[in-house]
Order: structure tokens, then sequence, then C-alpha cells
């Protein structure tokens, strides 16, 4: 099985300016492309896939998947700025997606969560609602020793890169991770939110973070095949690319460059045994 990973994306409503607005359709156009691209099973955004939650930011980005060839199996996992214009039930009916769900594969089970508060840009931290919070758990205990690989838009509190920061991940009192550390086997949490690449183990689990777009323009890859997963990192920014994309940022709201987005060479991939740890080798 593989995967392909979207960070934040931020795809922009722009108007006025015809050259600024030129410029977002190629730029991005030419993102989503690259993503698309490439091979995989499932490609997957980690949320903030529009930068404003409107309507036609998600027409624009769906017309793009959908026009896609050959046709690609897409899932959007709900971020904070996908909420702020539309509600859910809009979301839901336009995109023809449930806010959470799983999947079971014969490799791993995999989860999707809705981790967004809907229309709070006064509150951009994380939360899951008791009703997912409960079906989490039963998830969690039903996958046994099978890999559990978890999507959501928020990372958990102390993980990755500025997760300790508040709103910069789940609320504290809603940190997810008593349900999490409830797995037997391995577990894998990917997430976006904090516009930076970051990896970081935490007892069974591995905690998988990646950066937004306009930042630097990469696709994570996620391979599981003869008993380990992979994490690679497909970067294709170039000197022109990130010029257009600082143009664009300085003509968005709610969007502002971060620095050390790329983060470290150990932040970039990944590669874990998932065999029995008597096969293994661990103690």
């Amino acid at each position: 099985m593989k995967l392909a990973l979207l960070g934040d994306l931020h795809y922009p409503h722009l108007s006025g300016d015809a050259a600024v607005v030129a410029l977002r359709d190629s730029w991005f156009g030419g993102v989503l492309k690259s993503f698309l691209d490439v091979e995989a099973d499932i490609h997957i955004s980690l949320g903030d896939l529009t930068n404003e939650g409107r309507a036609d930011e998600l027409r624009d980005v769906y017309g793009a998947v959908d026009g896609h060839v050959p046709p690609r199996r897409f899932v959007h996992v709900l971020g904070n700025h996908d909420t702020l214009a539309m509600g859910k039930r809009e979301w839901m009916a336009s995109t023809g997606q449930a806010r959470y769900f799983a999947l079971e594969r014969a490799e791993a089970t995999l989860v999707f969560l809705d981790t967004a508060k809907e229309g709070r840009a006064d509150d951009f931290g994380g939360e899951l609602d008791a009703e997912q919070a409960e079906w989490l758990g039963r998830i969690v205990r039903e996958s046994g020793e099978k890999p559990l690989l978890v999507f959501g838009h928020h990372p958990l509190v102390d993980t990755t890169t500025n997760s300790e920061q508040p709103m910069f991940g789940f609320h504290r009192e809603a940190d997810p991770w008593p349900i999490l550390r409830g797995k037997r086997g391995r577990g894998f949490y990917f997430c976006g939110h904090n516009h930076a690449h970051s990896i970081v183990k935490r007892e069974q689990w591995h905690f998988i973070q990646t950066a937004a777009c306009l930042d630097t323009a990469a696709v994570r890859t996620v391979e599981l095949r003869g008993g380990e997963l992979t994490v690679g990192l497909l970067t294709f920014d170039d000197e022109a690319r990130r010029r257009e994309a600082d143009a664009l940022a300085a003509s968005m709201k709610l969007f502002t460059p971060k620095q050390l987005a790329r983060g470290t060479i150990a932040d970039h991939g990944l590669t874990v045994n998932l065999l029995p740890t008597e096969r293994n080798g661990e103690r």
C-alpha cells in the first residue's frame, strides 16, 4: 500500500489583480498536479486545503482533483481553515465525504479524523467531539496488533514542532493521547496545522507532521511493504516557485510564512520495522 500526503495547501480566494489571480491558478495548479501525479492508492490532504473555507475555493481544488488523469482516490481531512465560511454539513454535502471514518486494509487500519472547530477564527485549536472520541477508542481497541495509521489536522500536545503552544495542536484537555496510548502494536499519527516538517516518537507511536505547501512545496509518501513502513518526502521546490509562493502569501489573508518549515533531515523520512518484536529482534 502506498499513500501520498499533502500538507496545508491554503488555496485562496483572490480577486481584483488579474496577474495575482493568474499566478494563484498556475502555482496551486502546479502543486496539485505534482501531488496527484504521485502513484499511490490514496491521496490525502491533511487539512486546511482551503484558506477561508469558501465554497469557491473548495470547488476549484476539487475541480483539479476530479480532472486529473488518471483518476485518484482523494480524502480530505478537515482543517480549521476549511470550516471558517462553510459549515461541516455543507462541506460534507459538497464533497460527499464523512467527517470521520476508518478504512480496513490488509496492511493496516486507516483512520481519518475531524479535529476542527466549526467557524472559529478565534480558536484554531483541535478537539474531538464525544461521539468521535468514543468511536476512536473502539477502533484503537479493535485494531489489535495491526498497524494503525491515523490522519488528523491537529498534532497531539507536546509531540511535533510547536505543538506545545496553545492552539498549535489539540487543546490540552481534549488531547486524544489517553485514547491512542492504549494501542497494542505500532501506531502512526499524521498531521499538518503547524506548517513545519517534524517527526517525533513517543512510546509505540510515531507522530509525523507535514509543512504547508507555500512554505516548502513537498509531498509525503507512506509505503507499507515487506513488513516495513517507510515515510518519504518528495520536494519540488525551486527558486522560481519559491519567489512565486512569497508573492502569493503577500496577497493572501490568514496566512503567514513560517521560518524553518523544512525541519531537519530527521524530519523528512522514517523507516519502521512492523514485524512482531520476537521476530525483529527488538526488546
